[in-house]
């Protein structure tokens, strides 16, 4: 049984959509402190977080991990809102911004293989739980391959991913806290 056009379209707007969505943003940063606060509190630290994961199968929810400065996991929809998403992880949320402006795909007639990549930078503005607090910036990749049909001609058919082929990896580090912006 085959997996048809259609499916395959469905597939590479599924990914195109979010990867369309997570790029540069501009104009962000940390404020400056202000100059008549009474006490001399200062945030901590903005610490390097990391997110993975990975899914088999035409499906957008990919299942994420992460690690850094919190550690814990969930799921992130690449099928989310534009241009925002939620990471939904199991002590809270996260809201994310993002943006992108250059994903690619390419095709390796030899073997059929096509591959989908969409770097981008990505912006945390909040969440729900223990991340309500949570800001950090950062880049992203999302990667999908998967194995195509040659056409009766021996060229293959951008439509139509072998059953079973088809591969999402989710990668994203950048420096973040759990308690606002810096």
């Amino acid at each position: 049984m085959g997996i048809g056009g259609r499916t395959w379209r469905k597939l590479a707007m599924t990914v195109a959509v979010p990867g369309a969505a997570i790029g540069a943003l501009a104009g962000f940063g940390a404020a400056p402190a202000m100059a008549g606060m009474a006490t001399s509190h200062k945030p901590p630290p903005l610490q390097n977080e990391k997110f993975h994961g990975s899914v088999a199968g035409e499906n957008s929810v990919v299942p994420i991990w992460a690690s850094g400065d919190f550690s814990d996991s969930g799921v992130i929809d690449l099928n989310g809102p534009n241009p925002g998403l939620n990471v939904h992880l199991h002590h809270g949320s996260l809201f994310v911004l993002h943006y992108s402006d250059d994903p690619s795909t390419h095709i390796y007639q030899e073997s059929c293989t096509a591959v989908y990549t969409d770097d981008s930078d990505y912006l945390i503005t909040g969440g729900t739980g223990r991340y309500r607090h949570a800001f950090g910036s950062g880049v992203a990749r999302i990667r999908t391959t998967a194995v195509l049909r040659r056409n009766r001609n021996g060229t293959c058919n951008p439509s139509e991913p072998m059953p079973g082929s088809v591969y999402t990896v989710f990668d994203a580090h950048g420096p973040f806290t759990l308690h606002g912006a810096p």
